[in-house]
C-alpha cells in the first residue's frame, strides 16, 4: 500500500486506534497517523454536550459548546430553543416565557412578567416595576412615562389628579360637616310689652352652596 510517498504492507496499513487493516475501506490521515472512519469520529468528531453523540450536520453552539438542534432545549419546558429567543440563568438556557414566569420581576399594574427580552422597556421606582404601557395615572389613565407623578398607596397618579383628590379629601369633607346657620325671619316676642323682636335661625346644608 502507498500513500503520500509512504509504503506499507497491506496487513500493516492499519488504523492507529483499533489496529484493524484499512484494506479498501475509507480512512482519514491526521498528523502522520491513519484512522479508520469510525475511530476518527470517536476520537475527534464534535459531540453534543447534552447527549454526547456525534454531531454529523448542523448543530447549535452555545457558550462555545456544541449541541444538536434537538438537544438545545429550555431547561424548564424542554421546548427547542434553536432559532428562538432565549436567555440564561446560572449558565442554563430558558425560553422567554419560562424565564419570565420563573425569574422576572412582575409589573405592579398588570402582574405580568417584565423580561426585558427584545428591547422591552420598563420603569422601576423603589421596589415596584411597570411595563412602559402600564405606567399610567390610576385615575385619568394618562401615561406618566417621562412625567412627574405622585404615589397614592399602591397607585400612582398625575399631579393634576393628586391636587383634585386633595381637595376632595380635605375641603369638601370640612364643608359637608360644617354647621351653618342663617337668619330666617324675625318677629315680636309674644307677651312682651316693650316692643322687642326676636330673630329666628335655621340650619342649612353647606353642600348646596358649593354644588356645581
Amino acid at each position: 500500500m502507498e500513500y503520500k510517498t509512504r509504503q506499507w504492507h497491506e496487513k500493516c496499513f492499519c488504523c492507529v486506534v483499533c489496529k484493524n487493516p484499512i484494506g479498501t475501506k475509507s480512512f482519514i490521515p491526521r498528523e502522520q497517523e491513519i484512522y479508520c472512519a469510525g475511530c476518527y469520529e470517536d476520537k475527534f468528531a464534535t459531540r453534543c454536550v447534552k447527549c454526547n453523540k456525534i454531531i454529523t450536520q448542523g448543530g447549535v453552539t452555545y457558550k462555545n459548546e456544541p449541541w444538536h438542534r434537538e438537544c438545545f432545549t429550555c431547561t424548564n419546558c424542554d421546548n427547542s430553543l434553536a432559532g428562538q429567543r432565549f436567555t440564561s440563568k446560572d449558565e442554563k438556557p430558558y425560553c422567554a416565557e419560562c424565564f419570565g414566569e420563573l425569574f422576572a420581576k412582575r409589573c405592579t399594574s398588570c402582574t405580568k412578567p417584565i423580561t426585558g427580552i427584545g428591547g422591552t422597556r420598563f420603569i422601576s421606582f423603589e421596589d415596584r416595576h411597570w411595563h412602559n404601557d402600564c405606567f399610567i395615572c390610576a385615575q385619568c389613565k394618562t401615561s406618566l412615562v417621562g412625567k412627574g407623578f405622585i404615589t397614592d398607596g399602591p397607585d400612582i397618579i398625575c399631579p393634576e389628579c393628586a391636587k383634585q383628590k386633595l381637595i376632595d379629601n380635605t375641603v369638601l369633607p370640612l364643608v359637608a360637616n360644617a354647621r351653618e346657620w342663617i337668619a330666617s325671619d324675625s318677629g315680636p316676642i309674644p307677651g312682651n310689652f316693650f316692643g322687642l323682636t326676636k330673630t329666628y335661625f335655621r340650619k342649612v346644608n353647606p353642600k348646596s352652596r358649593y354644588a356645581k
